[in-house]
C-alpha cells in the first residue's frame, strides 16, 4: 500500500511582527498546516516594514523594488512542490502591488492564490493585475460567496479555477500611511462631545491572544466598516465563534454571515442607525 507523503508548502505573505491582518491569518495558517501533519512549510515573508524577525519558519524575505530579491525568492519557492500566495493590493512593489506578477513569471511550481480584496468597482490596474494572478494560479480560493460572485462576475478569469473556503476562527496599514491623525481626530472628536471620559482609546496592534480575550470580555463587537470591498473580517468570524452579538454597517462579509443570524446590520455612513443598534 502506498504511504500518502505530505506535500512541502511555501507561504507568501506578510507575516509577524508585522502588524496587519494578513500577518495574523498566514500565521494561523503555516501553524494549521503544521499542524495536520505538513512536513515542511517555508514562510517567504513580503517585507512591508523594518520589522526584526525570528521565526524560523521564515525561508527568504520579498523586498519591494528588488530584483535580487524577488529573484531569490523564486529560486527559494522553487524548492517547494507549491506556494501558497495571499493576495492582497498592497503589500507587493509596484504600483497596486504589480511587482507580484513579476515574480509569478518566475515560479515554476504551481500556485494557490488567496484572495484577500476583490473589489466591486477596481481600478484598471487592479482589474489587470487580479486578472493576470488568477490566470498565474492553479487554483484561487475566495473566503466568502460574495467574493466569489464578484471575482466570476466582474473579471475574466476561468470559474473553474475558484474555491470558495470560509475564514475560519482564529486592514489597511492606517498607522503607516496617515501616522496619528486618524486616532487624533477620534480623541479631539470624543472631547468635543463631551463623552472622552466614558471612552477608553488603545492604539496599539493587539496579538492574536490578547484581541481574543478583549472580544470575549465584550459586551458587543461593533464593525463600522464604511467600503463595499471588505469582503472577509477576522475580528467578525473571532466574534460569531466567542459568542458575541455583532453590530456592523452591511459589507459583504457581514452581510453574508449575520443576516438572520447572531447580530444587527445598519446602513454605511449612518451613525444614527450605529448608535440606535447598539442602544437596542
Amino acid at each position: 500500500m502506498t504511504r500518502w507523503r505530505s506535500p512541502a508548502l511555501a507561504v507568501l505573505s506578510t507575516y509577524p511582527p508585522t502588524p496587519c491582518g494578513l500577518a495574523t491569518f498566514a500565521a494561523a495558517l503555516t501553524n494549521g498546516l503544521s499542524e495536520i501533519g505538513i512536513r515542511d512549510v517555508g514562510v517567504v515573508r513580503a517585507a512591508v516594514d523594518a520589522s526584526r524577525f525570528d521565526d524560523m519558519r521564515v525561508v527568504a524575505v520579498l523586498r519591494p523594488g528588488s530584483d535580487s530579491s524577488r529573484c531569490a525568492v523564486a529560486r527559494r519557492v522553487n524548492d517547494y512542490e507549491c506556494l501558497l500566495l495571499q493576495h492582497e493590493y498592497g503589500i507587493y512593489g509596484g504600483h497596486d502591488g504589480a511587482e507580484v506578477l513579476d515574480l509569478l513569471a518566475e515560479v515554476d511550481v504551481p500556485v494557490v492564490t488567496t484572495l484577500h480584496t476583490v473589489a466591486l468597482k477596481p481600478s484598471a490596474s487592479q482589474r489587470t493585475i487580479l486578472e493576470r494572478v488568477v490566470a498565474a494560479s492553479a487554483a484561487v480560493v475566495t473566503m466568502t460567496g460574495t467574493a466569489r460572485s464578484r471575482l466570476i462576475n466582474h473579471y475574466d478569469v476561468d470559474p473553474t479555477k475558484v474555491t470558495t473556503i470560509v475564514h475560519g476562527a482564529t486592514v489597511p496599514r492606517a498607522l503607516e500611511n496617515d501616522g496619528e491623525s486618524y486616532h487624533d481626530m477620534l480623541m479631539q472628536r470624543a472631547v468635543d462631545l463631551r463623552v472622552h471620559d466614558q471612552e477608553e482609546f488603545d492604539p496599539s496592534y493587539r496579538p492574536l491572544g490578547s484581541l481574543l480575550d478583549l472580544i470575549s470580555e465584550a459586551t458587543c463587537v461593533v464593525l463600522p466598516y464604511d467600503s463595499d470591498d471588505q469582503i472577509t473580517s477576522g475580528v467578525l468570524v473571532d466574534a460569531i465563534a466567542a459568542g458575541r452579538p455583532v453590530i456592523a454597517t452591511r459589507f459583504p462579509h457581514a452581510t453574508e454571515v449575520l443576516t438572520d443570524g447572531p447580530g444587527l446590520l445598519v446602513s454605511h455612513s449612518s451613525p444614527q442607525k450605529l448608535a440606535d443598534a447598539m442602544e437596542k
